[in-house]
């Protein structure tokens, strides 16, 4: 029982989530939350007519926090402020623990402005 209301020692980085783009009136309703960080984060420049190119950034981060994360919404970490493209959840059963420990993966891709500097 007591594993369950431990935290995972993992999730050693901090964020704000938001359930909207965030802009001055509601940058103060993010939510915060640990996470760990994924090694899947890649980086893409792609061309996509001549002379304009174009970078995606994303990066899969890993939480057992227990908000309604889903895809369009925003993570604010690392100075950059980053869209949710989908989350996939996780449901374990601990040997003895009837309440499971569910985890969240989000999979994030940078936005190109962070006008706010969240």
């Amino acid at each position: 029982m007591f594993q369950a209301l431990t935290p995972n020692q993992n999730e050693n980085c901090v964020g704000r989530w938001y359930k909207k783009y965030p802009t001055l009136e509601n940058s103060a309703l993010g939510e915060f939350f640990r996470f760990e960080l994924l090694p899947d984060e890649s980086r893409e420049d792609v061309h996509l007519v001549d002379n304009l190119k174009a970078d995606d950034e994303r990066m899969s981060v890993r939480t057992s926090y227990r908000h309604d994360f889903n895809g369009d919404q925003y993570v604010a970490a690392f100075g950059n402020l980053y869209k949710i493209e989908r989350v996939s959840r996780e449901r374990k059963f601990p040997r003895g623990v009837a309440v499971p420990r569910i985890t969240c993966t989000l999979h994030l891709i940078r936005c190109a402005s962070n006008p706010l500097g969240l």
